[in-house]
């Protein structure tokens, strides 16, 4: 039997975070009393299901608030951006909403086909956009033309837009220093991707990292992958996989620093299923901790990264951009914390080979 599908409403919202009607109802329209964390899960709950607000929720730029749209381009919804949490925060104290739009990895043209672009976008409610993840250029360039807006770690050259962005190369000067300290000199990259700027950014701190540690930097022990196998966790990896083991197997290197979190969790897993051990062979360092998905039993060595202080940076910098169109671009890193985990261990027996 054909099941009837649910009304998709505030109640549900409710049902599904196991919280009031009234909490998601105040939640939604930037009411005082609310928890940022609270009221990012309602949003984030809110687009992930798919719910529109009547019109009388949602008037158009009128009493002086503004509606910022964040668009996320994911191909997977169940991993909430820290950077919500502080947008949420600071949209309560300045008066404006947020509206969520989550655009699947493959369709990310929808944005500027006017007939499948979401309804705040083409109804001309918004007064600007946060971008979130990766987004083509053509989107951007189209919606930089039409409204203020600022990116989160991605830049696109020759538009007015403000980055908020983390320093990559402080973040990985961090990590390779915790592992020269545990006295790694052959340190490898996974992960490289031409297309993909915080790839680049990250690989750029990892060469600086090394000639600063005095240490040789080798090409030949940097392991490229596709964009696709960086933002689809259903991309697969086996020659990038067997191109690390290599590189411990065969090159002596000690140390593999991931591209991403994500990338680090693969990487692991990967090494692990070809017989080395961790850290025992060679230890892994990811980055950020955006990403909560790890090895089971193993915590990371990674980096922390302020999280909510950008997304409130970025809120922030597109209502000055909305007030200033004019206003020279910026880009605002935020500095990474070192978070040491069991993925790094010191040069033993084994390593030494």
């Amino acid at each position: 039997m054909a099941q009837t599908s649910r009304v998709i409403n505030q109640n549900l919202i409710a049902e599904q975070l196991n919280i009031s009607v009234a909490t998601v109802s105040r939640a939604l329209r930037n009411r005082p009393g609310i928890h940022p964390r609270t009221r990012s899960r309602v949003m984030e709950a809110a687009a992930e299901l798919g719910y529109r607000p009547l019109r009388t929720h949602l008037p158009k730029k009128a009493g002086g608030a503004k509606y910022i749209g964040v668009f996320i381009r994911s191909l997977h919804r169940g991993v909430r951006p820290l950077y919500l949490d502080g947008m949420a925060e600071m949209a309560a104290q300045l008066n404006v909403s947020l509206v969520l739009h989550h655009t699947p990895l493959d369709d990310a043209d929808s944005l500027v086909d006017g007939a499948r672009q979401p309804p705040a976008l083409r109804d001309g409610t918004l007064n600007g956009i946060v971008l979130i993840h990766r987004w083509p250029v053509n989107v951007v360039h189209y919606l930089c033309q039409r409204l203020a807006c600022v990116s989160i770690v991605h830049q696109v050259s020759g538009l007015a837009m403000d980055v908020v962005d983390m320093d990559h190369a402080q973040g990985m000067s961090l990590l390779a220093q915790h592992l020269h300290g545990l006295g790694h000199r052959r340190i490898g990259f996974f992960g490289l991707s031409a297309d993909i700027g915080w790839s680049k950014a990250r690989y750029a701190g990892y060469a600086q990292a090394l000639c600063e540690l005095r240490l040789v930097m080798d090409p030949e022990l940097v392991v490229c992958a596709p964009a696709r196998a960086l933002e689809d966790r259903n991309a697969g990896w086996e020659e990038e996989m067997d191109r690390a083991a290599g590189l411990v197997k065969q090159k002596e290197v000690t140390a593999l620093m991931a591209a991403s979190q994500w990338s680090a969790s693969v990487l692991c897993r990967g090494l692990m299923a070809r017989g080395l051990e961790i850290p025992a062979d060679v230890s892994v360092t990811g980055f950020d901790d955006l990403d909560p998905l790890g090895i089971e039993g193993m915590k990371l060595t990674s980096t922390r990264i302020a999280g909510e202080a950008m997304g409130a940076e970025a809120l922030r910098r597109v209502l000055l951009r909305i007030a200033e169109p004019a206003r020279p671009t910026q880009k605002i890193q935020f500095a990474c914390a070192l978070m040491e985990g069991q993925s790094t261990g010191a040069v033993g027996k084994r390593t030494k080979r």
